[in-house]
């Protein structure tokens, strides 16, 4: 018997480890834009005030392509080994993927508003 919680939690740290700075800053802003409003960018890509000389807003759709497209490379459902023994008695192994668990795992490294959008 496999621990699906952890096998779900092995996936979604390898995943974490595996997410560059610039997609974990994206899904940060995006984040930032869902909860609190329209997020703006000076000129070096930081937050700043809607005021500011240059500010631009963030450009929620293409953060959306962008962690998307890493998503799309980088997560995938979590398959286990299964064992068993037929009725010769020999061990015979199969994989089962675990239910959800694309999903599971996108909330997990997103939040669970951000996630609704894949």
């Amino acid at each position: 018997m496999h621990d699906i919680e952890g096998e779900l939690n092995s996936a979604i740290q390898s995943a974490r480890e595996a997410m560059p700075e610039n997609i974990a800053a994206l899904i940060s802003m995006a984040n930032s834009d869902l909860y609190s409003g329209p997020l703006y960018l000076d000129e070096d890509g930081e937050e700043c005030s809607m005021w500011d000389e240059g500010a631009k807003p963030f450009d929620f759709t293409k953060a959306i392509d962008t962690i998307g497209d890493w998503l799309s490379v980088n997560v995938e459902s979590v398959r286990v080994e299964m064992f068993d023994t037929d009725e010769d008695g020999e061990e015979v192994s199969w994989f089962e993927t675990i239910e959800d668990s694309e999903r599971h795992i996108r909330r997990a490294l997103l939040g669970r508003e951000l996630a609704s959008y894949f």
